[in-house]
């Protein structure tokens, strides 16, 4: 039986996260971490959301654009970018799969002058999971194309 590669074991983790999540986004500047739960979408290996550029975690990434989400035994570390405004026509796609995710979201806030669409990256994902009962923890190390497998002993 032939190994699995990594971009096959990454496609198929991705493939479990669905179009969209409810994540916690961590971001940190000036020795200050905050967090919040985040309407997120699942887009070409990258995670989208939306904000106004006013937002505390707005400023924050454009300090540190280094950012952590999180959702059920999931951990994302990952650099986050401002991607454009909901409306620009390079934001398109990205803006047209968030609404079909978030309609009530997008209507309400994508037309305000201040809102930018952000894209993270991930460098690192961590999953916490169980097989027959025992713990293990998986590590994906996107930027060494890195999968590890570690049991709790």
């Amino acid at each position: 039986m032939a190994e699995i590669t990594f971009d096959e074991r990454l496609k198929s983790l991705f493939s479990t996260f669905g179009d969209k999540q409810t994540m916690v986004l961590a971001t940190s500047s000036e020795g200050r971490v905050t967090a919040r739960s985040m309407s997120v979408i699942v887009l070409d290996s990258a995670f989208c959301f939306q904000t106004d550029a006013r937002m505390l975690k707005a400023k924050q990434i454009k300090e540190n654009p280094m950012v952590a989400l999180s959702f059920s035994n999931v951990s994302i570390e990952g650099r986050a970018e401002i991607i454009g405004a909901p409306y620009a026509p390079e934001c398109k796609r990205i803006s047209e799969k968030y609404r079909a995710a978030y309609k009530g979201s997008y209507d309400a806030y994508s037309g305000m002058p201040d809102e930018l669409l952000y894209r993270v990256t991930p460098l690192l994902i961590t999953l916490w999971q169980y097989e027959n009962g025992k713990p293990y923890r998986e590590k994906y190390d996107l930027r060494n194309n890195d999968y590890e497998k570690r049991w709790y002993e």
